[in-house]
């Protein structure tokens, strides 16, 4: 969408809130217009609401560039489309790339606009009120959590039985096959697995060891999940002397939300297990980590994937009656933006103290080939990238996560469009995020919609995942 300059006419002595109300414009608008610079005179001087015109006034407006998109279904109050990855659901500035206004303004003006938003590499269902009143409907369907949303998603990883990623649930269940010291790859400045070390039975044992080899308080395991042999760091100095390592089950108590805040690492695909760290990993605490082999990970957080019992979320239930016979899994874990000026803004990190964040779990099916599960994903609240976030934090990332797992850098030479796909596949695992929002259904003026995207995602997905297999 591009903005134009177009000429309101010429005035002399009148305010310009004055002139905008004369020419059809209400208090309200007029007010945005003006608050947001966009009237000015000849010579391109903002103009606020009580500026005084003295000669020709234009109004920096929108120009809508349609491609021909058309929604899947629509009806007097809203519409619904299937928005392509890599488009943004609303412009982004005066300089705005293609965005779904083009569309939604070109067909319905510019009293429509989005009832809720999808990230840029996310494709599916959007939603679009056509005008203030149906806007302000749906907007409380929102937020009143009134709205079911299903999305399609394709992470690393089989998921078919859940995951147990955390270092407490692999003792208990014993699945700690071997412990190693790490080491240092002075070349390329990552971590990496050292020499084997015997399993030690507490913390104790282990910082005794670990002094022996050299190697300060860092350690790591080999967990066996789900027939998978994962990779796993930690910081004996962040657990308690009792815990037990062994395969039974640890004396401490330890909640995996509150132990597991303010950590990174990643896996490398060099050596088996491998580690792989940012310069601002040092002192961190332990993280479980993905089956992903060249991925690393920047998150804030690290959660477990736990069996869905509906009871515990009888305040969704009451909205939501599919709740009381779901099956499958749910991460539970709050999501607050990241807070951390060297990184990226729009990151988001797991945080107890912030707002709660709950998102369902339904495994579809496991590619063997490409060692990628087909899952569905429920929403029950509305976290900023809270289905990415979860699902990298559990140690399932999604395929082609941009932002999740990833070195500032990385990202940003994403989102700036500056590494190509070859790259982008062999980072990410995909060349975009395979993340689409596959249905939604609610209830609006006494009539139910259930709304389906028209979109063959798990094909595509499949197929787009098979490119980093190649």
């Amino acid at each position: 969408m591009g903005y134009e300059k177009r000429s309101l006419g010429s005035f002399e002595g009148r305010k310009i809130y004055e002139i905008l109300l004369s020419l059809g414009y209400d208090m309200k608008s007029a007010q945005r217009i003006c608050d947001k610079r966009r009237v000015t005179d000849a010579e391109d001087q903002n103009l606020h609401k009580n500026s005084v015109a003295c000669g020709e006034i234009f109004l920096i407006d929108y120009k809508c560039e349609p491609r021909g998109l058309k929604p899947i279904f629509e009806c007097d109050a809203f519409a619904a489309f299937d928005k392509p990855s890599g488009i943004l659901s609303h412009p982004s500035g005066r300089n705005s790339p293609y965005n779904m206004y083009d569309e939604i303004w070109s067909l319905y003006g510019q009293d429509a606009c989005v009832a809720h938003r999808l990230d840029l590499e996310t494709s599916g269902i959007l939603i679009v009120a056509k005008d203030k009143d149906a806007a302000r409907e749906l907007k409380e369907c929102f937020e009143q959590r009134r709205v079911m949303k299903s999305y399609l998603a394709l992470v690393q990883g089989d998921l078919r039985e859940g995951l147990r990623g955390d270092l407490q649930s692999a003792a208990c269940n014993g699945e700690i096959e071997s412990c190693y010291a790490l080491g240092f790859d002075e070349i390329c400045g990552s971590k990496f697995a050292g020499d084997a070390v015997s399993l030690p039975s507490s913390v104790s044992d282990l910082r005794d060891t670990l002094a022996l080899k050299g190697t300060g308080n860092k350690f790591g395991f080999n967990i066996l999940s789900n027939g998978a042999s994962r990779g796993l760091w930690c910081d004996a100095l962040s657990y308690d002397a009792q815990v037990k390592f062994n395969s039974g089950a640890p004396t401490g108590d330890v909640d995996s939300r509150s132990e597991f805040d303010d950590l990174s690492c990643g896996v490398s695909d060099k050596l088996k297990p491998a580690i792989t760290m940012s310069s601002a990993d040092n002192g961190h605490k332990p993280c479980a980590l993905s089956a992903a082999k060249s991925l690393p990970a920047t998150s804030k957080g690290c959660v477990n994937l736990k069996k869905f019992e509906p009871a515990k979320y009888a305040k969704f239930s009451e909205k939501l009656k599919f709740l009381k016979d779901f099956e499958g899994f749910v991460i539970d874990a709050p999501i607050a933006p990241s807070g951390e000026f060297a990184d990226l803004k729009i990151r988001m990190k797991i945080s107890r103290d912030s707002k709660e964040a709950i998102t369902l779990i339904r495994p579809l099916r496991y590619f063997s080939d490409i060692d990628a599960s087909l899952i569905e994903c429920y929403p029950l609240t509305g976290r900023q990238h809270q289905i990415r976030l979860h699902l990298f934090a559990a140690g399932a990332p999604i395929l082609g996560e941009p932002l999740y797992g990833l070195s500032r850098e990385q990202a940003e030479r994403i989102l700036d469009k500056k590494m190509d796909e070859t790259e982008r596949v062999r980072t990410t695992g995909a060349p975009r995020l395979l993340l689409h929002a596959n249905a939604i259904c609610f209830e609006l003026g006494g009539e139910r919609y259930e709304i389906k995207s028209k979109f063959d995602a798990a094909r595509e997905f499949y197929n787009l995942a098979k490119i980093g297999k190649i």
